[in-house]
């Protein structure tokens, strides 16, 4: 079984920038990642940033299911798209995530979140995000056509369902 963590936004006393961790999957959290809160920090007199996690292994360990599996190297190449987008900062990350694996048919092998950029050029309330995305099949070689027809899937699923605009 694959286990991947989603973070969402949450609160925990003396901390600030604070996530929620669970499985992909599954409403409950098991842990929470963050940064403590400056004012406790001075109180102990630490003048750098810290950061704390606390992850529930015991329910990581209750999903995972080891087994030796061999995967041959990919006989056929597979093509990777960028894609750049301006977001509200209440959209939750693994929504995107969810919402282009979801679009995106069989061709998508991978998504990864590649930058988050929040400042100057960005407006107030807002987030641009890059996300990487690698296309690909194991009986053949996708035609451009193909994975660009997909992408633009990709991208009106994600301007309709979570109202982002591209960069």
């Amino acid at each position: 079984m694959n286990v991947s963590p989603e973070f969402f936004p949450s609160e925990l006393n003396e901390m600030s920038l604070c996530a929620g961790v669970r499985l992909k999957g599954e409403e409950h959290c098991i842990g929470y990642a963050g940064r403590i809160k400056d004012k406790l920090l001075a109180a102990y007199d630490i003048e750098q940033e810290v950061y704390v996690a606390e992850i529930r292994l015991d329910q990581v360990f209750e999903k995972v299911v080891l087994k030796r599996e061999y995967r041959s190297v990919p006989r056929f190449p597979f093509s990777t798209r960028d894609i750049s987008m301006l977001c509200d900062e209440e959209i939750i990350a693994a929504d995107i995530s969810r919402t282009i694996e979801k679009s995106g048919e069989e061709l998508i092998r991978k998504i990864d979140l590649i930058d988050v950029y929040r400042g100057k050029n960005i407006p107030a309330g807002k987030r641009s995000l890059t996300y990487s995305i690698q296309y690909g099949l194991d009986t053949r070689t996708l035609k451009d056509e193909e994975i660009e027809s997909v992408h633009a899937g990709v991208k009106d699923a994600l301007a309709g369902g979570l109202g982002v605009t591209f960069r």
